[in-house]
Parts: C-alpha cells; structure tokens; sequence
C-alpha cells in the first residue's frame, strides 16, 4: 500500500500514541483527521499543522458517529485509511478513573466495528484502503477482566468478515502481531508503516465461523 497522499481517520487520537501517529503520517504528506472527546486540548495539540484536522467524537453517543461520519460524506470522501485507538483513550481518562462501566468499556473498546460499518459507504470504492485497530495494545488494563476475551474475539471475527466480503479492505489487528510486551508508541508506528509497505496477501482462503463467533454475544452485552 502506498505510504503518502493518504486520507487518514485516527479515532480516540487524543493520547500520545494518537497524536505521534498523525504527526508521523501527516509528516509524510498524508491528510489527517484525529477525533476525540476531549476536543479543546486535541485542537491545542494539532494548532498549526494544516494535514491535521481536528474533529469531535464520542464513541458513546449515536449522533456524535452520524456527525463524523456526515462529516467525513462532505470534506473527506477519499477516505482509505482508518486507525481506531479509542480504547486507550478511554481508559486514560478521567471519566473512566471515575466509572469504569462495562457498558463503556465495551463500546469504547468496540466501536471501531462501529466506526467501520458506517464508513464502508465511503471506503468500499478507494482502490486500497487499511484498518488498524489498536485495541489489543491496553486492552490488559481495563479492570474488568472478563471483557479482555470478548473484545479480543470480537475484533478477529470481524476482521475476517470484514476481509472475506471486502477483498481491497487490509483488517490489520494489533493481537496479530502476537507481541508479548507492552510496545512503546515508536515500536508500534515503525509496525504500522511496515503493514504499509508490505504487499497485500490473498486471504481469499479465510473461513469464517458465523455461528460461534464472540462478536455476536459482544455486542448482545452493549444491548445491540
């Protein structure tokens, strides 16, 4: 895949690992848009680089995403790249020290599977289009353990939906790596722009069990 001239969404971008992967990308002559909730300090953090757009979103609230998403429709249809970081910066706010609920540990977690529903609209037509979720990277943190296996399984069998009904979409799932270390943004940036430059593999083979999978019962828990 190409590593320039890129449209870039980065949900949940206000952490440091967010906000080193616009400065990286948006260094190499890619456009960004860096959502999250905490959009007055995001907006002090991008102030001055033009690839950068600063943009409000709560993966918590169903307007918030028709508000992206509309958004994106109107200034950013060339959309081809999406990386979702929203559940590392969940769990690095106040909000979640105060009341880690399940519900939002959930949907912050999993609302990439979201994010990517309501943008196939605009991404299915882009010659080459790749999504990251770096969910696995902190998902060991959230306090409830018994959600780590749920969100785990829940994103690898939607990549590989994702991948089977899709064959220009690249799924790349942080947990694939098999890492069995907490990696420092730099490591994970120089991964990433590795996946760029790799060629794309024939996953036309992939099988996908329905029935069993954990993302059915996932979402049954966010009440979906």
């Amino acid at each position: 895949m190409k590593t320039t001239d890129n449209t870039i969404l980065i949900t949940g971008g206000f952490t440091r690992l967010g906000l080193e992967l616009a400065d990286y990308f948006s260094s190499w002559g890619n456009k960004v848009i860096i959502t999250d909730k905490s959009i007055e300090k995001l907006n002090q953090a991008v102030e001055g680089k033009s690839n950068i757009t600063p943009f409000f979103f709560d993966e918590c609230d169903e307007d918030s995403a028709k508000n992206l998403i509309q958004y994106l429709k109107r200034h950013h249809s060339d959309l081809n790249v999406y990386i979702n970081d929203s559940g590392d910066s969940y769990t690095n706010s106040e909000e979640y020290r105060e009341n880690n609920c399940q519900d939002k540990i959930l949907a912050n977690y999993l609302s990439g599977i979201s994010v990517t529903e309501q943008l196939l609209p605009i991404i299915e037509s882009q010659n080459e289009v790749k999504i990251v979720d770096l969910s696995s990277v902190s998902i060991h943190t959230v306090s409830d353990k018994k959600l780590i296996p749920i969100v785990k399984a829940s994103i690898e069998s939607y990549s590989r939906l994702l991948q089977k009904k899709f064959s220009s979409i690249e799924f790349f799932d942080w947990q694939a790596a098999k890492i069995d270390f907490k990696p420092s943004s730099q490591f994970i940036i120089k991964h990433l722009v590795g996946t760029f430059k790799e060629k794309k593999t024939d996953r036309s083979n992939s099988l996908v069990n329905y029935r069993h999978s954990s993302f059915a019962y996932a979402f049954s828990t966010m009440g979906f």
